[in-house]
């Protein structure tokens, strides 16, 4: 169908870039104005250092997501230029499920990075804590919107991975 194929090839990289467009007036009012907010708490050294760490720890898990996936792909730029291998094993239905790496200790490990990123900031700031909460809700809605499509595309294996793996935040035992 042309309309599937033209929603396939366009549809990630308009998101991208209209989520990038959005943000950007945020970014220098968050960065310039989250002083002027008040400040909520601030953890002090050597305490401070653990939560350093542990948003380095939401960098990297975030990262490491990003690139078992097509970096590519997931911007859009792949299906943009027709250069996408996903859309063509889609089409054979040989499109691989993602189970290994980070993604064996949770199905949106991206998210639950950007969480790490967000909710171990040293210094909270209102402001802070105000966008930790958007982007956390946004990206609890959108995990809720993946999950929809990965059953969609894969069918009974993502259900049996979804009992087996936590959503956002990895089981510890």
């Amino acid at each position: 169908m042309a309309g599937e194929k033209f929603y396939s090839r366009y549809y990630r990289f308009f998101y991208v870039v209209l989520s990038f467009i959005t943000l950007i007036p945020l970014i220098p009012l968050w960065f310039f104005k989250r002083e002027a907010s008040g400040l909520l708490y601030s953890i002090q050294e050597p305490i401070s250092y653990v939560f350093y760490l542990i948003m380095l720890s939401g960098i990297i898990i975030a990262a490491i997501a990003g690139l078992q996936l097509n970096p590519m792909e997931h911007l859009g730029i792949a299906q943009l230029l027709g250069i996408s291998k996903k859309e063509e094993k889609r089409e054979e239905k040989e499109s691989k499920l993602i189970t290994s790496g980070v993604y064996s200790l949770c199905r949106h490990p991206m998210y639950f990075g950007g969480m790490l990123l967000l909710w171990f900031n040293p210094r909270m700031y209102k402001a802070d804590f105000v966008l930790s909460f958007l982007f956390t809700a946004y990206f609890i809605a959108g995990a809720f919107l993946e999950e929809r499509k990965l059953i969609r595309e894969f069918g009974e294996e993502y259900i049996a991975y979804r009992k087996k793996v936590a959503m956002i935040i990895p089981k510890i035992f």
